[in-house]
């Protein structure tokens, strides 16, 4: 399994602090939420405002392919299983993704109360941490193929 660790310690916490830093005064945590079904799932960003949760955020780093397609649809379904009070967000590093699952919704295919973001500027770090899971996976994938 590809390392995701710098995945959740760079660049996930690099979109709750500095990406989402326009939200001075809520707060910004990683947090499992209740689902209506009765269980609970672990959001990249959960904001929050005088202790209520508003929004609830996804962050795909992945570049576009079917396996990645099919993660983002899962994603999309435990938003949907959050109060339909609460905001809803897919924030792509990737714009080939972003498009394609864009698409997806205007054709009736994916949620139409799930935001979708492209994150148009990534810091030099970031691009890099990103760069290096990509790449970890893909030679784990090309491992596999070779067994």
């Amino acid at each position: 399994m590809a390392n995701t660790t710098k995945l959740k310690e760079d660049v996930e916490i690099w979109y709750r602090n500095d990406y989402l830093k326009t939200y001075e005064t809520k707060e910004i945590i990683k947090e499992k939420v209740l689902l209506k079904w009765g269980g609970t799932f672990e959001f990249d960003a959960v904001v929050r405002e005088n202790n209520r949760i508003v929004e609830v955020h996804c962050l795909s780093t992945s570049k576009y392919n079917t396996a990645q397609l099919h993660k983002i649809k899962d994603d999309a379904l435990m938003l949907t299983a959050v109060s339909e009070f609460i905001k809803k967000i897919i924030a792509f590093t990737d714009i080939s993704l972003y498009n394609r699952v864009k698409e997806e919704q205007l054709n009736g295919r994916f949620p139409l109360n799930i935001d979708l973001v492209p994150i148009e500027y990534l810091p030099d770090r970031i691009k890099k941490t990103i760069a290096e899971i990509r790449k970890e996976s893909e030679n784990e994938q090309k491992q596999k193929l070779i067994q």
